[in-house]
C-alpha cells in the first residue's frame, strides 16, 4: 500500500510571502512528492534575503542559484549547497 508523505513548512511569524501574500507563523503542509519534485538544487539559509521581500522578479522558467545570484549581484561561491535526493 502506498502511504502519502507530507512536508510541512513553518516560516517565522515576522516573515511575509510576497507570492502568496501571507504572513508566516502558521504551518503549511503539502504532498512531499509535489513539493520536492522539481528541486534540482538546494542551499542552506536565506542568502537572497527572502524574509525581507523579493530582491527581484522571478520568472517561471527554470534557472540555477548561480544565475539568480548573478542577477542579485551576490557571490554564489559563498552559498552552502545541500544534497538533493536522487529521483
Amino acid at each position: 500500500m502506498y502511504r502519502r508523505v507530507h512536508i510541512c513548512y513553518k516560516y517565522p511569524s515576522n516573515s511575509y510571502n510576497a507570492l502568496t501574500l501571507q504572513w508566516g507563523g502558521k504551518w503549511h503542509c503539502d504532498d512531499a512528492d509535489r513539493s520536492l519534485d522539481d528541486n534540482l538544487e538546494r542551499i542552506k539559509g536565506d542568502p537572497f534575503g527572502l524574509r525581507r521581500g523579493l530582491p527581484f522578479k522571478l520568472y517561471k522558467s527554470k534557472t540555477s542559484f548561480k544565475r539568480l545570484a548573478k542577477k542579485g549581484k551576490l557571490n554564489s561561491s559563498a552559498f552552502q549547497y545541500l544534497e538533493v535526493p536522487p529521483k
